[in-house]
C-alpha cells in the first residue's frame, strides 16, 4: 500500500501490536497498510459518511482483509466501545471538529494507550484539549502537501501536571506566558526539532497576516481593532518561534 507522506508519518507513530480505531477513515488506506505491514493486529475503520465508508469497505475487500478490519458508520467515536482499541487515530479534519469528537468520546478514551492526531487547522484547539484532559504530547512531526501544513501529534495518557503546557521543557528560555503560547500554537516537539516545515509555516503565516493587517488598517471598526490586536499577538509568537532557527 503506497501511502502519502502525511499518512506514512501517521503510520510511523502507531505502536506495533496495537488495536487501532481510525476515525474518519476515508478510503481506508491507513488501516489497510497498518494491518498488511503487521503494525496493527486489528483495525476498526470508521466514518460519518456512507460514501467514503463504502469505498473503504471495497478497498478492504480487495485486499482480503475483511476479517481483520471492521468498518462502522459512526459520528466520531460514537460507535466505538471502551476497551476496543489501544490506539485512536483522527486525521484529515479541522481542529475544532477534532476537539468536538474527542470531547464527546471522552468515556471511550479511558484506557487507550495513544492518540495520534493530524488536525488540518486550529492546531491550538487540539493541543489545548490534550492539556485539559491529561494527555501528554511525547512525539510530533509536520508535513506539507499542496501548500497546506499538517502537524501530526502523538499523545499518551499522563498526569495532569505533565500535560500542562507550562510543564514542557523548552531549550530556549521564554517568559512563561509566551512559552505556553508557543507550545499550544506550534507544538513542543516540533519546536525542539527545529522542524524545517515549521519554518515554512511561520513564513507562510507571516505572509497571510501581513495581507490581512493591511486590509484591517483601512477600517475603523471595533472588530478591525480587535483583529489587529490578535494579529500583533501572532506576529510576536512568530518572532519568538523564529529564535529556534537563528
Amino acid at each position: 500500500m503506497n501511502l502519502s507522506e502525511r499518512l506514512r508519518k501517521i503510520f510511523d507513530m502507531v505502536t506495533p501490536g496495537s488495536r487501532i480505531a481510525d476515525v474518519g477513515c476515508d478510503h481506508g488506506y491507513l488501516s489497510i497498510a497498518l494491518i498488511e505491514e503487521k503494525i496493527a493486529v486489528h483495525a476498526i475503520a470508521m466514518d460519518v459518511a456512507k460514501g467514503p465508508l463504502s469505498t473503504a469497505q471495497e478497498n478492504i475487500r480487495l485486499h482480503g482483509l475483511d476479517e481483520r478490519i471492521e468498518t462502522r458508520l459512526s459520528d466520531g467515536l460514537a460507535k466505538l466501545k471502551q476497551g476496543e482499541a489501544d490506539c485512536v487515530i483522527l486525521a484529515g479534519m479541522g481542529g475544532i471538529l477534532m476537539r468536538r469528537i474527542l470531547q464527546a468520546g471522552l468515556p471511550v478514551l479511558e484506557g487507550i494507550q495513544e492518540l495520534i492526531l493530524e488536525p488540518q487547522s486550529e492546531y491550538e484547539e487540539v493541543r489545548r484539549f490534550l492539556a485539559d484532559h491529561g494527555f501528554v504530547i511525547d512525539r510530533e512531526d509536520m508535513v506539507t502537501e499542496e501548500r497546506k501544513f499538517y502537524p501530526i501529534i502523538h499523545a499518551r495518557p499522563g498526569e495532569p501536571a505533565a500535560a500542562d503546557p507550562a510543564a514542557y521543557t523548552l531549550s530556549i528560555p521564554f517568559e512563561k506566558d509566551m512559552a505556553v503560547q508557543l507550545v499550544l500554537a506550534y507544538g513542543p516537539c516540533i519546536l525542539e526539532m527545529r522542524h524545517p516545515v515549521l519554518l515554512r509555516y511561520l513564513d507562510r503565516r507571516s505572509e497571510i497576516i501581513h495581507g490581512i493587517e493591511a486590509q484591517l488598517k483601512s477600517k475603523d471598526t471595533a472588530h478591525a481593532k480587535e483583529r489587529l490586536l490578535e494579529i500583533e499577538a501572532e506576529k510576536l509568537r512568530i518572532r519568538e518561534a523564529r529564535r529556534y532557527f537563528v
